[in-house]
């Protein structure tokens, strides 16, 4: 008899605990995903750029279009508002091929501080993103024992990033893939 009352009462609690589910409702309009005040201080993962950064640049699509990188290393202070990255190329890599890597990594960058922080926007083909309005930038590029760039850019007094944000690495990827299309419709049509 106590057996029976048990389940009883346990079938009965399990009926009660199945009927008061909570019931959520979703509004149709886009959700506010910008979760900080504007007059809120930046605040970004510097170590958690560099490894998306470093990330992106392991593809393998990025290693055929940039063979040359040795080393990349991103840093940043938010009290200091500066960002620094540290490049290291293979011997004889052309000065343009390098441009076009650092418009690609600075793009990269921005994009990446953008993903922590939706007050800001991203790169696209005239900017580098408004982390740069923001932020300074200190470029150190060596190629080996020799020094390319060492400089620091004050974009937080107006100063451009000196290099073309036009011209990235997804640029250059249409490029040869343009190149590969048309060699392949000139040979198909002989």
């Amino acid at each position: 008899m106590k057996f029976k009352k048990f389940l009883f009462l346990s079938i009965l609690a399990a009926c009660l605990l199945c009927s008061c589910k909570p019931s959520y409702e979703v509004t149709p309009e886009d959700p506010d995903m910008e979760t900080m005040s504007p007059d809120e201080p930046y605040d970004f993962d510097f170590v958690q750029i560099n490894n998306d950064v470093l990330d992106y640049y392991s593809q393998s699509d990025m290693l055929k279009i940039f063979p040359f990188i040795r080393d990349i290393s991103i840093d940043g202070d938010n009290k200091e508002k500066t960002i620094s990255l540290t490049l290291d190329v293979q011997p004889g890599v052309s000065k343009e091929a390098v441009d076009i890597l650092l418009s690609d990594i600075t793009k990269q960058i921005g994009n990446e501080a953008q993903i922590q922080d939706f007050r800001l926007t991203t790169a696209s083909s005239d900017s580098f993103g408004s982390v740069f309005e923001l932020y300074n930038y200190t470029i150190k590029v060596t190629q080996g024992s020799d020094m390319l760039y060492d400089q620091t850019i004050d974009c937080s007094h107006g100063e451009n990033i000196p290099f073309e944000p036009s011209v990235d690495g997804t640029t250059i990827k249409e490029s040869i893939a343009d190149k590969i299309t048309a060699k392949e419709s000139t040979t198909s049509s002989n």
